[in-house]
């Protein structure tokens, strides 16, 4: 052990020094910056960020090849905390730039990660139309509920009735289903993780990063500052069902139907490759060769 100057005890214990040896050996400290997240106490989004660099760190991604693009809100810090290329954009624009810089520089890793709010709400057209180019990159859509730099505004995912701090009498919309919506936009890659089983949401995001076109990762972050019933740590507790091992994840209706259930299901909903944004590119050009001659 390691005492204070004044001998008053330990300051550090030799656990410590050998957690910290274990963490550096398995690569999870290559991908942290030295800022600290900042995040509420207990907010998803930190067993979001060890899912993530856990997945990385399994993969051995190399960080100079790798571009985290971020959104406005509280996800927005994400790609400060993290060792790697970063870009936090304008509110819902992170899909946009993270597509235009996997068009550009093919050879990266692109991650786009963004909230509720922005993916859905001013994202989401942008969202579908990367889901139906099959531009190949991944996004984490964070999943709580609510808006959080808006004082817990509803977003576009909160259920109709739900009474947030700027909805006391409940909110009075519909709700958007992000896993639905990929799905019928075309998606090739679909999954569901929660930020309370790190271990478990890394294994998702880390066949998401390897699969080649575009991949979708909904994670469930608790907001513990204005999230006090739904969204929960313990409301969620125990209402987890890890997708059967019969799920036939190439079956696009069978996928739907488990994403249109109540069933807190988490795994991999739907993965069918298809033609990437990029090898569509690479096929018109031929063609247009063939036609026209190199310039």
């Amino acid at each position: 052990m390691i005492n204070d100057q004044d001998g008053n005890g330990p300051l550090i214990d030799r656990e410590f020094f050998q957690s910290l040896a274990e963490v550096r050996s398995a690569g999870l400290l290559d991908f942290r910056s030295l800022e600290l997240p900042n995040w509420c106490a207990g907010c998803g989004y930190y067993g979001l960020l060890h899912a993530f660099t856990r997945a990385l760190a399994d993969l051995r991604l190399d960080p100079d090849h790798l571009v985290v693009v971020s959104d406005y809100g509280c996800s927005g810090w994400l790609p400060f905390f993290m060792n790697c290329y970063g870009f936090q954009t304008a509110h819902g624009r992170a899909v946009p730039v993270a597509g235009g810089v996997k068009m550009t520089r093919p050879d990266l890793t692109v991650v786009a990660v963004s909230g509720d709010g922005g993916a859905l709400g001013a994202g989401l057209g942008h969202l579908a139309h990367a889901i139906r180019r099959n531009v190949a990159m991944c996004c984490l859509l964070l999943d709580n509920g609510r808006r959080g730099l808006m004082r817990g505004q509803a977003s576009p995912a909160t259920p109709t009735g739900e009474m947030t701090p700027m909805h006391p009498y409940g909110q009075s919309e519909l709700p958007l289903n992000p896993l639905v919506l990929a799905l019928d936009s075309g998606a090739s890659f679909v999954a569901r993780g929660y930020a309370g089983d790190p271990d478990g949401l890394a294994r998702v995001i880390r066949e998401a990063l390897g699969f080649r076109g575009f991949s979708l990762v909904v994670a469930v972050c608790p907001c513990v500052t204005f999230d006090h019933g739904r969204l929960t740590y313990e409301a969620l507790r125990g209402k987890w069902a890890e997708i059967d091992a019969g799920h036939d994840p190439c079956n696009l209706q069978a996928a739907l139907a488990l994403a249109r259930s109540e069933t807190w299901s988490r795994g991999i909903f739907y993965r069918q490759a298809r033609p990437t944004w990029e090898d569509a590119q690479r096929e018109i050009m031929a063609k247009a060769l063939s036609v026209t001659g190199p310039a």
